[in-house]
Parts: structure tokens; sequence; C-alpha cells
């Protein structure tokens, strides 16, 4: 469905906004868990590290899509078939995909022991790069890539599920672990809300997707494990 041209514009600023915030909470993360890597445990400082690299892939796939959707593509779906939009979605794609798979072997090493071996972050790393080399002729072809895509957010759901069950473990820092997941879950649902392309969906997913980042970023800096 097509937006309106003050729609449009809306749309326009409110993500502009939202990579403004994840650009600011990327700075403050990575000078708070800086100072935290020097009295923390070296597992932990690669958890540590894992948001931080989190964040900046975040922060430049949001980038890359904004261009691709405002200024390349205009939310036509047949412009994202053709280049130039189709070689920035797929950059774009392989940016955010990879960056959850390696912040998934992240947290399967320092959180869980390497209890997964690391399988959840390949496979989204797999989809990352079956993006960049799919073969696209059609919109079919199109369709069939962006579905492929979303097993990536719904494999992100381990991030949640992994901290809900260290909370429930461990009493002492339950809160923030919760907190952790929480921010995890909203901003999951806020990607796959903005596949709608509608006002009301948008505005919803810029809501998710901020709220998401400052409890994620909250609950990271002052986890204790």
């Amino acid at each position: 469905m097509s937006l309106s041209a003050f729609e449009f514009l809306l749309a326009e600023w409110l993500t502009v906004s939202v990579i403004v915030i994840n650009y600011i909470l990327a700075g403050y993360i990575s000078i708070k868990l800086y100072k935290r890597r020097k009295e923390s445990p070296i597992g932990i400082n690669d958890f540590y590290t894992g948001v931080f690299i989190f964040f900046i892939i975040l922060a430049i796939s949001q980038l890359l899509f904004f261009y691709i959707d405002f200024f390349l593509t205009k939310f036509d779906p047949l412009l994202y078939i053709v280049d130039p939009g189709l070689l920035y979605y797929r950059i774009a794609s392989f940016f955010l995909i990879g960056g959850i798979g390696l912040f998934l072997i992240i947290i399967d090493r320092s959180i869980l022991k390497n209890k997964f071996k690391g399988i959840f972050g390949f496979i989204n790393i797999a989809i990352a790069i079956l993006h960049l080399f799919y073969p696209i002729n059609n919109k079919n072809d199109f369709d069939t890539l962006s579905i492929i895509g979303l097993i990536g957010p719904l494999i992100v759901l381990i991030v949640p599920i992994t901290f809900m069950w260290l909370g429930y473990k461990n009493p002492e820092f339950r809160t923030t672990s919760y907190l952790f997941a929480i921010g995890s879950i909203l901003y999951c649902v806020s990607v796959l809300l903005f596949l709608n392309v509608e006002m009301p969906t948008i505005v919803l997913s810029m809501i998710f997707r901020i709220s998401g980042l400052l409890i994620l970023v909250i609950s990271a800096t002052k986890l204790r494990l």
C-alpha cells in the first residue's frame, strides 16, 4: 500500500530519529562497556563486546535500509528487484542478518558456554551470504529471499529465551536479564512490523524499536553476570 506525501515525510523523519538514537546509544554503550571491560571476567567481556558490535551493525544496516526505502525505491516493490535498489538491499541484509549471527555466536560462547556450538549464529550467517548471491530475476524471487530472511529474526528469539532462563536461574540479576529479553523481543517485533508499509504499523514499529533499543542499552550496562 502506497503512502501519501505527508505519511512518507513523517515515516522518513521517524526513521531518521531512530537512526540518530541508535548511533547515540552505540556511542553511549561503547563508553560504558569499555569501562566495564576493565573490571569483568574475560567471558563477560566478550558479551559486552558483542553487544557493542551488535549496535554498530544495527546502525549501519538501518542507514542502508533508510537510503533504500526513502531514496532509491520510495517503497515501490518493483524497484527493489533491480539495481541499485537490489544491490543495496543485498548489502544491508548481509550486514543485518550476519550481524545477528555474529551476536548469537558470542552469546552462545560467552553466556551459554558454547552449548549450541554456535549453530544458530552460523545459520544466520549462511542466510546473510545467501542474500548476497541468491539469483533474483523477478518479484517472486525477491519475495522468496525476503521470506528466507525472516528466519533470522525468528532465530534471534534464542536471545530472549536465553536471558529469561538466565534470570530464572540467577535471582541476583533477574530483573536486568528479563529486561534484556524484553528489549530483544520488542526490537524483533519492530522489524517484522516495518514489513507492512502502512502508517499505523510504521509508527508502532518505530515506537517498539526505540523502546527495545533503550531497554537493551539500560539492561546491558547494568547487567552483572
